[in-house]
């Protein structure tokens, strides 16, 4: 296989260990995509009353606060569902299984049809098929990236984990909420050294940041940590972070890099 062969359609990254079409970093960052949007959608509704500002009159008295219009959309999944819906039918079309609509009747056979549970059902298919979508070349998984991160981003503004405090990251080692086996996987955002317990808004498991620190590290998981603390830790510049990263040596997440990696490398 030339390394035209392994190079990702989505980075561009030559990645040997790579399936046919995707780096391992974009099909991760997808896969994490994916979890985001059931998550946050399920924070949407914590936010469906708009934020009245100071001195400004929130109406009549008794009366609701006025609602969020947008964040009601975005907890009923009107935006993402329907584009997952036609990612599931394509992949169902493309690996000639059963039909979207005949599938899902049978995910929802259980109870009453929802978007939540519709929502969930199609993104549990499309975390399961991810890794052989990514093997077929002919598949335009980097469209479906590009809509995913997009449909991800709109939802953002959900996720309270999101902060300029400095954090190190890595993928919650507990059990998946489908019991099907995975660990979570979800995003934790870890502060080394604070005592402030972290739960898991995907499996809801209460870590402290000690036992999470010491658990990612006996399991060889990918930690990432910003250019400064690895700097601060390590001795290595941003420059070199991202020259690193650019030449395919250090796998990165956002702005932040696997800390692990750059130590390897540091002393390789």
């Amino acid at each position: 296989m030339t390394e035209d062969r392994i190079r990702c359609v989505i980075c561009a990254k030559a990645d040997p260990a790579a399936p046919a079409t995707t780096c391992r970093g974009c099909l991760n960052r997808i896969d994490d995509d994916l979890a985001a949007i059931v998550v946050l959608t399920r924070a949407a509704t914590l936010h469906l009353e708009t934020a009245t500002a100071p001195g400004q009159s929130a109406g009549k008295p008794g009366s609701r606060p006025p609602l969020d219009v947008g964040a009601l959309d975005d907890s009923l999944a009107s935006d993402a569902l329907p584009m997952l819906e036609s990612w599931e039918r394509l992949t169902r079309e493309h690996f000639n299984l059963a039909p979207y609509g005949m599938a899902s009747a049978m995910r929802l056979s259980r109870g009453a049809s929802s978007p939540a549970l519709a929502l969930g059902g199609v993104v549990a298919f499309l975390r399961g098929w991810l890794a052989r979508i990514a093997e077929t070349p002919d598949f335009p998984i980097e469209v479906l990236a590009g809509e995913v991160g997009a449909a991800r981003g709109a939802l953002n503004r959900y996720d309270e984990d999101r902060s300029g405090e400095s954090a190190w990251t890595l993928r919650c080692p507990g059990d998946h909420p489908d019991a099907d086996g995975r660990p979570c996987g979800w995003r934790l955002r870890m502060v080394p050294g604070s005592d402030v317990v972290i739960t898991c808004r995907q499996c809801s498991t209460a870590w402290t940041p000690t036992s999470l620190l010491a658990l990612g590290l006996s399991t060889v998981d990918v930690i990432f940590a910003y250019p400064a603390d690895i700097e601060a830790v390590l001795g290595i510049s941003a420059a070199t972070l991202r020259q690193w990263f650019h030449r395919g040596l250090i796998e990165r997440y956002g702005s932040q890099y696997d800390i692990g990696a750059v130590a390897r490398r540091a002393v390789g």
